[in-house]
């Protein structure tokens, strides 16, 4: 199958902040292309990976876009996007060879809700810093790793990373950060075996300040307040990126019918913090940021991010501005969000459920990294 160029005839997504998708876009008939466009000409950048026909979706948007002040990438790109093009994922290894690496890469690591789109903001007001929010093509190697296998998944992560390094004006940034999906954590060695000099971080936050704000956010997409088995599923297998499902029935409570999304919360606070446990272990060089230190000393954990990312300690005043507002505004996930949050049976019923978790039960665990020992 040959890559293709098409126009886009329309576009409907049903939330802003949800995952890019090939079928966000109406396309015409499109013309045959040669791939080399997407790295020759201006404006185009990877928007997501078609499991299905396994092509990777690039759009087309004005080459002076600016992705460092968007919540979520994908958001940016739908938005201005103008033409898509359609091109075989066996040719993006040799378009991945022309686009040069930054001298410098960040990998923002994370479990989720906790000050992750803050710290892409941040990172994006220091001078020089291009930071990139969640390119959505990582959730899709991520997704679909057992599928593709763990060959593919690794030169999945190495290709489309290299490609998402060319921003829409051509240009490869000097400093370029990743904000990741909570969901690349699970494949968080290989990134560190491709870009083995990158500065890596782990965002987290106490588990019951987590867990509320993961309950506001599935609420703010529509997910019932209590589940049967079909959305205690196919929330677990979204947010523990598919994790067995046994990992999440032998800490549950008595069989359904209902369930809660505390139980599932549960289950994956307590499975992402293993991983980084592993992932540390294992040599990724991390730095651990928790939440609550984030908001309680804004200075000197901004001053600790510069340092471990290798950025001026000078630059402090323009990443702090990224406190002054919600990172997050028209996402719809944000602190707009009209959600109600938890309640105090919620939260009892989440601490019972993180009880029963075989390890990382503390919901007041502060991680080891590179810096500080348990």
């Amino acid at each position: 199958m040959p890559p293709t160029i098409h126009r886009i005839a329309s576009k409907s997504k049903d939330h802003p902040a949800r995952r890019a998708m090939l079928e966000d876009f109406v396309l015409d008939t499109g013309l045959e292309s040669s791939a080399e466009r997407v790295v020759q000409e201006l404006g185009w950048t990877l928007y997501c990976l078609d499991q299905p026909s396994q092509r990777a979706v690039f759009v087309r948007t004005p080459p002076d876009a600016d992705f460092s002040v968007t919540p979520f990438l994908r958001m940016a790109q739908y938005d201005h996007a103008s033409q898509v093009m359609l091109v075989p994922w066996a040719e993006l290894d040799a378009l991945a060879a022309r686009v040069p690496l930054p001298q410098n890469m960040i990998f923002v690591f994370n479990i989720g809700r906790s000050g992750t789109t803050l710290v892409s903001r941040m990172l994006g007001l220091v001078d020089g810093v291009v930071s990139l929010s969640e390119p959505n093509a990582q959730l899709d190697i991520t997704m679909n790793r057992k599928t593709n296998g763990a060959e593919l998944t690794r030169k999945m992560i190495a290709t489309c990373t290299r490609l998402q390094c060319q921003q829409p004006d051509g240009k490869v940034p000097r400093v370029l950060a990743f904000k990741t999906y909570s969901q690349s954590l699970f494949n968080c060695v290989d990134y560190h075996a491709a870009f083995p000099s990158a500065k890596y971080m782990f965002l987290y936050r106490d588990a019951v300040g987590w867990a509320g704000s993961t309950y506001k956010m599935a609420r703010g997409y529509g997910m019932a307040e209590v589940l049967d088995s079909a959305g205690r599923n196919f929330i677990w297998n979204i947010a523990s990126a598919g994790h067995q499902l046994s990992i999440l029935e032998q800490t549950l409570p008595d069989a359904g019918p209902v369930y809660y999304h505390e139980d599932i919360s549960a289950a994956c606070w307590a499975l992402h913090l293993e991983c980084y446990m592993k992932n540390l272990v294992a040599g990724v060089p991390f730095l651990a940021l928790r939440y609550n230190e984030m908001n309680s000393d804004r200075e000197g954990t901004t001053r600790t991010l510069l340092k471990h990312c290798g950025l001026p300690i000078a630059s402090a005043a323009s990443a702090m501005q990224g406190f002054e507002h919600d990172s997050q505004e028209g996402s719809g996930i944000g602190q707009d969000n009209a959600m109600k949050g938890f309640t105090s049976e919620n939260r009892k019923r989440f601490l019972t459920a993180l009880g029963r978790q075989t390890s990382c039960n503390n919901p007041d665990l502060i991680l080891p990294d590179i810096y500080r020992s348990t």
